[in-house]
């Protein structure tokens, strides 16, 4: 999921999602999958993260 994202793969991330991949997907880094395409810029892929229910909250932080 994260190598889609990073590739701005729209089409990829919509086949992972619909295969059950969690869109609150981190890389080896701990950074969400939904904040490296919003760094990026990638609003496409925020905004299917987001619609995939995709969570702003970082485990752990109330």
């Amino acid at each position: 999921m994260i190598a889609a994202i990073q590739q701005r793969n729209c089409n990829q991330v919509c086949i992972l999602l619909d295969a059950g991949f969690s869109p609150d997907t981190w890389d080896d880094f701990n950074i969400p999958g939904l904040v490296i395409a919003a760094q990026k810029g990638y609003t496409d892929i925020v905004e299917i993260l987001l619609a995939a229910g995709a969570n702003f909250a970082t485990p752990g932080i109330a």
